[in-house]
């Protein structure tokens, strides 16, 4: 079933959020990790054409204004929440991914009237709940730039921007495309992509950063109330942490989790399918707790 997208913008009080909209249903909102926007969903909506799936840039990220000043997770999340008004959308179900899992977390735990059911889902790393292992477990690049306390912004000199832009190179000579004589439609899109992603996170990177070292992702699930399901995203180099999921089923009120040996790369571009069949199972059917 071919599903059309479309984008739009939303004039909200911290700035216009851009957005892409798709299928016929029941709202659901998908909000991505840092370093991507909307483009990271375009796989994934055509596979959910029962909702009415609505995938907003975050500030800072994408083609949506950034937020002015000083920040925190609280204020990511109402902007969120004045989209929602601005779209007439009154409660939505909402999956957030990394980055999104703490946004939509703040929504589900600070407006909870405006959240139906909430899906949270990363790599291990990005669902543990206690503070300082959380801060241990960061990736090197989120590490170095809070070790720096680098803010990425205009005005900075290129060598200040080598900490983000450094994966451009790496990008445009991934093994996967690099000798090949010829390159896919489909490959080349999913670079540009990921190019143009991370060219235009540069105003909401280190804002962002900022704000979710100073969340307490721990204490936010607590308040969560809405049936909530873990995605938790299982590689073999962050065995070592353990799994996130049971530890949040005990956590959260009304939550459980699965586990999926993937990677978020391949869940996002290459078996969004599998994220699309635990979404539509979790949110179509009544949750057994």
């Amino acid at each position: 079933m071919s599903t059309q997208i479309t984008r739009g913008l939303a004039s909200t009080p911290g700035g216009q959020i851009h957005y892409r909209v798709a299928g016929d249903g029941p709202p659901l909102l998908l909000l991505h990790m840092t370093n991507l926007s909307s483009r990271a969903y375009l796989r994934l909506m055509p596979l959910l054409p029962a909702f009415r799936t609505y995938a907003p840039d975050l500030p800072g990220f994408g083609a949506s204004d950034p937020l002015e000043g000083e920040t925190d997770l609280r204020r990511f999340a109402q902007s969120l929440i004045h989209f929602m008004d601005e779209l007439g959308i009154e409660r939505a179900h909402v999956f957030g991914l990394h980055a999104g899992n703490k946004v939509g977390a703040a929504m589900a735990a600070y407006w909870p009237e405006r959240v139906d059911r909430f899906v949270l889902s990363g790599l291990t790393h990005s669902l543990i709940s206690d503070q300082s292992r959380r801060m241990a477990a960061v990736p090197d690049y989120a590490r170095k730039l809070r070790e720096t306390k680098k803010v990425v912004e205009p005005g900075l000199t290129l060598k200040d921007w080598a900490l983000l832009y450094g994966k451009l190179a790496k990008l445009w000579w991934r093994p996967s495309v690099v000798g090949k004589d010829t390159v896919s439609d489909g490959e080349l899109s999913l670079l540009e992509d990921e190019i143009l992603d991370l060219l235009q996170s540069r105003r909401g990177y280190g804002t962002f950063y900022r704000a979710s070292w100073a969340f307490d992702v721990g204490a936010t699930l607590a308040q969560v109330m809405a049936p909530s399901l873990v995605v938790e995203l299982v590689i073999r180099s962050e065995s070592h942490l353990g799994l996130q999921g049971p530890v949040l089923e005990k956590l959260m009120p009304n939550c459980r989790a699965v586990a999926v040996e993937m990677n978020d790369y391949d869940l996002l571009y290459r078996h969004p399918q599998v994220l699309a069949g635990h979404l539509c199972e979790f949110l179509c059917q009544q949750m057994k707790v």
